[in-house]
This record gives structure tokens, sequence and C-alpha cells, in this order.
């Protein structure tokens, strides 16, 4: 979980790292891994993106909405 608000750019290395190695897992789970491995490599893909949608929300919440309130001119 994250502690403080990074900025954005560190959040699109975290979410591009987080893309690789889930990635990479589901390569070795196609590739036959064993059961242990797989259940570890699976374990670690459903953290990965939970991560990544916090992110996503977080990144979200940092960029303003168009539909937000408008000024009174």
């Amino acid at each position: 979980m994250l502690a403080q608000a990074p900025d954005t750019s560190e959040l699109q290395d975290r979410l591009e790292t987080l893309g690789g190695l889930i990635a990479r897992y589901r390569r070795c789970l196609e590739q036959g891994a064993s059961p242990r491995t797989g259940g570890a490599y699976q374990q670690a893909i459903h953290a990965a993106e939970a991560e990544i949608a916090e992110i996503e929300r977080w990144i979200a919440d940092l960029i303003p909405s168009e539909e937000g309130p408008r000024e009174a001119s």
C-alpha cells in the first residue's frame, strides 16, 4: 500500500514494473511451472493486479476532472 502521494511519473514507472512482472510470471505459467511455483506466481500476479488498481485510482484522484465544479466568473 502506498504511504504518501508520489508524483505521477513515479506511479507510471511502478505501473510499468508491475506490468512487466505480470507478463513474466504469466509466461512462466504458460511454460509449465511446477504447481508450487505456479501457485506463488498466481499470488504474485493477483497482488500486482491489486496494486495496479490502487495506483490507477490514485492517479485518477490526482488528475483534475474536466467535469468538476466550475468557478463562477
